[in-house]
């Protein structure tokens, strides 16, 4: 297998070069191809290098790292692994993104080494660097959908989503026990997997929702509102009020 290129970014001077030091006195397999000391110049060499690995500090002035990764991974698609001070800020980070892992500073051989491994493993078995993101595909009534995490990937039963939002260039998904998970897909890629043969309707721009949770619908505002679950009042658009009651007649949950 040939070297992993790799690119380290942290804005403490002491992080960069112990990480750097590990990388090539304790390890053959990886190619430090840059390193960065914020995350704009990170941003810039991820972009300029295209790496197959970088190792991302949490914290740093400015712009975070997960900031940073935010954007580079519109531009090109690599591994990641977190590197911080706190163990807490990485455990957050990791619904955001498919890590391989996260090191705590300063850094410890035994954990360099297993995170090695997991990164080893993903190339030598040809696993492409992904974002953290729903499977590509539709799913059918029976299937689960597999939201990347730490170590593998969780399942996640539809039926349990009560809508999802756009936040940007990702979606937030609002389960039914009441955790919210991010994935890196625009909600137009979360809807064509959460197709309508399941109940979902993209009701507002920032909205697609799961049809089954829905308590009422209400005549307000341009378009009007729908209550999920009771408790949640999203905004119908104007433009795709008739679509979605004509939708909603259609399966036979709507009379007019």
């Amino acid at each position: 297998m040939e070297k992993i290129k790799t690119i380290i970014v942290d804005d403490e001077l002491s992080g960069r070069q112990s990480l750097e030091r590990i990388l090539i006195s304790f390890s053959t397999a990886f190619d430090v191809i840059g390193i960065a000391k914020s995350a704009e110049e990170g941003l810039q060499l991820i972009q300029n290098l295209n790496p197959d690995l970088v190792f991302a500090d949490i914290e740093m002035p400015f712009k975070s790292g997960l900031d940073m990764l935010k954007e580079a991974l519109q531009l090109c698609s690599f591994h990641i692994i977190l590197t911080t001070a706190h163990e807490q800020y990485a455990i957050k980070a990791i619904n955001q993104f498919d890590v391989i892992g996260y090191l705590l500073k300063p850094v410890d051989l035994d954990e360099f080494y297993k995170v090695e491994k997991r990164i080893i493993e993903k190339l030598s078995h040809g696993q492409h660097p992904a974002v953290n993101q729903v499977q590509s595909i539709p799913v059918s009534s029976h299937s689960k959908l597999f939201i990347p995490k730490l170590g593998g990937k969780e399942a996640v039963d539809p039926s349990e989503i009560i809508y999802c939002k756009a936040s940007g260039p990702y979606s937030e998904i609002h389960l039914l026990s009441g955790e919210v998970k991010t994935v890196s897909k625009p909600l137009k890629s979360t809807e064509s997997v959460l197709n309508t043969q399941l109940g979902f309707y993209r009701v507002h721009d920032s909205y697609l929702i799961n049809c089954k949770y829905i308590s009422e619908l209400r005549n307000e505002g341009e378009g009007g509102v729908v209550i999920l679950n009771k408790k949640t009042e999203i905004d119908i658009s104007r433009r795709k009020k008739a679509d979605f009651l004509q939708f909603l007649e259609s399966q036979g949950l709507f009379f007019s």
